[in-house]
């Protein structure tokens, strides 16, 4: 008898607000601690760059918690996984409020990625897994721009608590709110169901194999074969060129804005709360162009503009302004411009990667592809920008140069996936039987 893999509209929308949680919740943890980097200096003793390093930390393990929990969810489910990982994060990121040392604020906040790290490819298998080829670039863009909309929360998170109980309290009152969220909000996770096509394909292999030949195939070695290497090593290529882009500028956007132009916390939140909002829309465009134009073009496309969105804001911050006012700010403008573009890219991997990957191994595929793109590029740049801000003229310029060479390299990355618009998820499998 086949197994029934549709999916009722109740339970699209229980699978879409799980696997939302992830994206929520990493885009949260990253923009507070870039939006804490000064507070964080101060209080601990040392320069931002230390602070800046704690972020590196946590893409490092990233990588460790994509690459173990993307395996785990190819071989035990979904929905049991994803249980795990934000059950980790919301612990390792309440107890970084309580860190006394820097070394406890380095350990926890790796440990807090290791949690994020399988949130991603997982999340997006359920959700390729859930949804229909006309719609699901679409679906794809809603639920990444969750990532902005969490960076939105941990800026205002940390201007409401910086304001309200100063630096010494403030930044640890950040930490608890996200950590105590993000298991309050786990409850949802308990009505999510598991993906349908993965149980399909368990079900087939054990009727059709026995069950000690299938536990003896490691989709992580897989996703390194024949059939797929040149994905694995593409898309990995995309992913990293994307997040060295990004992590040149997202990191270092509020100590630009408050050490080159002297522009005030509370106006540094409202210009980071805009990029937010724009970044949210900039990723339901993109997914949109997904299903519209195709994976392909769209990732062309889309990284040609990321390159010349750069040159304005290189221009302003090699003509820098003192800030007097948002309306009369020229880097105002040149950021928010150079962000839509920087966040909506991000739009295109989760769905791209995983219709590359047959069911066995896709979430394997798609979360090593990113988090060891995301673990090496955004490690990367917050250590190469900060040494080259000292012989380029300063840092905005260092910073325009990582976003030029990571917007290039996404783009050779993009060039040698294939184009999957239409793709049906039982065709991917069928293909690689």
């Amino acid at each position: 008898m086949e197994t029934d893999i549709s999916y009722t509209k109740a339970e699209k929308s229980k699978t879409y607000v799980g696997a939302t949680l992830g994206y929520l919740f990493d885009g949260y943890n990253l923009l507070l601690t870039t939006f804490l980097v000064v507070t964080l200096a101060t209080y601990f003793g040392v320069t931002p760059k230390a602070i800046v390093f704690a972020i590196t930390l946590a893409l490092v393990g990233s990588v460790i918690g994509g690459i173990f929990f993307g395996w785990l969810a190819d071989r035990i489910g979904r929905r049991t996984t994803l249980l795990v990982t934000i059950v980790l994060f919301g612990i390792a990121t309440i107890i970084t409020g309580t860190s006394r040392t820097l070394d406890e604020f380095y350990l926890l906040q790796f440990i807090a990625g290791i949690g994020v790290g399988g949130e991603w490819g997982v999340g997006f298998s359920m959700l390729n897994e859930a949804w229909g080829t006309k719609s699901r670039g679409l679906a794809g863009g809603f639920l990444q721009a969750m990532f902005p909309a969490g960076g939105l929360l941990g800026a205002v998170t940390a201007g409401v608590m910086l304001g309200a109980y100063g630096g010494d309290l403030g930044w640890r009152y950040s930490y608890y709110f996200v950590g105590i969220l993000s298991l309050v909000l786990l409850a949802f996770r308990f009505f999510v169901p598991e993906s349908k096509v993965w149980k399909a394909q368990v079900k087939a292999k054990l009727e059709g194999k026995n069950a000690n030949e299938l536990l003896m195939k490691s989709p992580l070695s897989e996703i390194f074969s024949k059939e797929t290497l040149r994905w694995t090593i593409f898309g990995t290529l995309m992913v990293f060129g994307f997040m060295f882009f990004f992590y040149s500028g997202q990191v270092f956007y509020p100590t630009f804005f408050k050490t080159v132009g002297q522009v005030p916390d509370v106006s540094v939140t409202l210009i980071v709360t805009i990029g937010s909002v724009l970044g949210i829309i900039a990723e339901v465009v993109i997914g949109g162009s997904n299903d519209l134009l195709g994976r392909k073009k769209s990732g062309i496309i889309f990284g040609v503009i990321s390159i010349i969105v750069v040159f304005p804001f290189l221009y302003t911050a090699m003509n820098p302004t003192i800030f007097s006012g948002i309306g009369s700010y020229p880097s105002f403008y040149t950021y928010g411009l150079l962000y839509f573009f920087q966040a909506s890219y991000a739009a295109l991997f989760g769905v791209w990667l995983g219709e590359h990957y047959p069911t066995r191994m896709r979430a394997t595929g798609s979360n090593f592809c990113y988090m060891v793109g995301r673990g090496f590029g955004g490690g990367l740049a917050p250590i190469i920008v900060p040494i080259l801000a000292v012989s380029v003229g300063g840092l905005g310029v260092s910073m325009s140069i990582g976003m030029i060479i990571g917007a290039v390299v996404m783009t050779i990355g993009a060039l040698g996936l294939k184009e999957t618009k239409g793709v049906k998820i039982t065709e991917v499998d069928a293909a690689s039987a």
